[in-house]
């Protein structure tokens, strides 16, 4: 158990998590930030993803941990420039293909469910710099074509999902 946990999920955002742990908890020595996976389940089932970016430990050695939800992930990984045509679900293989590559499994992702569309159903994206993978979603879906690009988990996978709605 925590105290004060605080789980706080947002649109198109990674999302956040808050709790202070005591330090006779069994895992206050091994939370570390960016590696340790902190789960939240309701009713049995995951909701949320996270790692520590920050803790804080007071007087009494209670910590006050802040995370980051598993969108965040994307900013781990780098696109290159690149000139591509297609479909939406084609660029965002491309994007996740890309990213895994570069980052452990943990922090890999499947595509899950894309019902947003381009109206011309053609698909023509340019970028000359190097960004990393949430900031190329950012600018060439979320800002062009709006929609909610959201995490869900199942069977230990986590997917990436791009629709107009959650549901």
């Amino acid at each position: 158990r925590v105290i004060e946990p605080r789980l706080s999920l947002t649109v198109n955002k990674s999302g956040g998590l808050t709790f202070r742990i005591t330090a006779g908890h069994m895992y206050y020595q091994t939370l570390k930030k960016l590696s340790s996976v902190i789960s939240v389940l309701e009713d049995g089932m995951l909701i949320y993803e996270g790692r520590i970016i920050s803790d804080e430990t007071d007087l009494y050695n209670t910590k006050s941990v802040t995370c980051e939800g598993s969108l965040s992930y994307l900013i781990d990984s780098i696109q290159r420039p690149f000139s591509k045509t297609g479909n939406i679900r084609g660029f965002l293989e491309d994007m996740v293909e890309s990213h895994n590559s570069q980052v452990e499994i943990r922090k890999q992702f499947q595509l899950g469910t894309i019902n947003v569309t381009d109206e011309n159903n053609e698909l023509n994206r340019e970028n000359t710099a190097v960004d990393n993978t949430w900031n190329i979603l950012k600018t060439h879906l979320l800002d062009i074509h709006g929609g909610i690009l959201w995490v869900s988990y199942q069977g230990g996978t986590k997917y990436l999902n791009y629709t107009h709605d959650m549901g």
